[in-house]
């Protein structure tokens, strides 16, 4: 090969490495494209889920997986949401890929044994995903009360039972745990242990019909047909109860602009401590009656109690943004903002509550905690002793 051929061989080659590295420039600018509209969809998919926009977060996790199929936190999301509006079969192929993506994933195997056990009703399939839940993190609370559901649902009554026990320790304020342990004494006979594991959940959720029904027939058979009558009769109550909010909800579906009946529905979701399904229902109420702070006001209270505090801040910033001159509005804003922990906007709304009402106690309260979580003791301190200094001449309120 002569010198002109030796120089078009290099020449051509130079070339062909340009090209290469154009296009593999091309393809990681793509793909670095393609990683940032996943990361945005994902983004905003959480953002929906704060503003408790199922819809808009559905759709938003799907744009997500398009664009990069590898997002496992994605697919878990999305599994939640089809749970949520019970599509199981798809929820349980969210899930699945999202364990597959992520072995380490706590929560999506937790999530995929719900499916299996409450939506598919395979309480078999179920264990595997809880059991690995629970390896990973052994003191989980819901995925061992899950676990011993599905174990009790298999007649497996000691390994319930053990699940159950564990579940109850690290979650005492979980009534389904309780309930559940009596539920599993009752099946296994022992009607003395069940009578007194479900008179503490009726002492404490005294709306659980049928932790009533359990107790009443597990008190019978210990011989106390008085007692276990009396509870029987409550969950008649109880249930003649869930066949009037069954009523209502069968109301607002043919009728989903019956703000009254909507706003019932919700008292009964209320009465009933469900609070989810509560929040639901008021915003839609106040949705149909926008002027009807009544029904917002109840709806914050929801919120507080089902800490959601970031919808909860948007009904009491109103309230206190409508009514500038109410302290009750800003004491309550100022609250909401404490649970954030922010602690600086808490301060200035529970000041402005003690400038308009300087008597009340409750607010001050509040305040002093506030200066002390952003490291102000002295004004902490002095807060504390006008919150002392009320304390002989405060009585009923007028």
């Amino acid at each position: 090969m002569n010198d002109a051929s030796h120089a078009f061989a290099r020449s051509a080659v130079a070339f062909a490495l340009a090209v290469l590295v154009l296009a593999g420039s091309s393809l990681l600018g793509a793909r670095a494209e393609v990683l940032s509209d996943a990361a945005g969809a994902h983004e905003e998919g959480r953002a929906a889920l704060r503003r408790r926009d199922a819809g808009e977060a559905e759709d938003a996790f799907q744009r997500a997986i398009a664009a990069d199929p590898s997002l496992a936190d994605a697919h878990y999301r999305l599994g939640l949401l089809l749970g949520g509006r019970s599509q199981w079969k798809p929820a349980i192929a969210s899930l699945q890929t999202a364990t597959k993506l992520d072995p380490d994933h706590v929560d999506a195997h937790c999530e995929l044994g719900e499916a299996y056990l409450i939506g598919a009703v395979q309480s078999p399939e179920a264990v595997p995903p809880l059991l690995r839940a629970l390896e990973l993190e052994p003191h989980h609370p819901r995925a061992r009360r899950l676990l011993g559901a599905a174990l009790l649902r298999q007649h497996r009554l000691d390994e319930a039972v053990g699940n159950l026990r564990q579940a109850v320790a690290l979650d005492p304020g979980d009534v389904d745990s309780h309930y559940l342990l009596g539920l599993a004494y009752y099946q296994d006979e022992e009607y003395a242990l069940a009578s007194a594991t479900l008179a503490d959940v009726v002492e404490r959720w005294p709306w659980h019909a049928q932790a009533h029904a359990t107790l009443g027939n597990a008190l019978i058979r210990t011989g106390d047909v008085a007692a276990g009558r009396w509870h029987l009769r409550e969950f008649e109550q109880l249930y003649r109860a869930s066949e009037r909010t069954e009523v209502l909800e069968r109301e607002t579906a043919v009728s989903p602009t019956d703000a009254g009946a909507w706003f019932r529905l919700a008292q009964q979701y209320v009465t009933r401590q469900a609070w989810d399904q509560a929040g639901a229902a008021l915003r839609t109420y106040v949705r149909l009656r926008p002027a009807d702070e009544g029904g917002r006001a109840l709806l914050g209270y929801v919120y507080l109690e089902s800490d959601a505090y970031e919808p909860a801040l948007d009904v009491y910033g109103w309230f206190a943004t409508q009514y500038p001159d109410v302290a009750e509005h800003h004491g309550n804003l100022g609250i909401v903002y404490l649970l954030l922990g922010e602690d600086r906007a808490a301060i200035d709304q529970l000041r402005r509550a003690v400038e308009l009402d300087p008597r009340e106690r409750r607010y001050l309260l509040n305040l002093e905690r506030a200066y002390r979580r952003a490291g102000e003791p002295e004004r902490a301190d002095e807060t504390a002793q006008r919150y002392r200094e009320l304390a002989p001449t405060s009585g009923p309120r007028p």
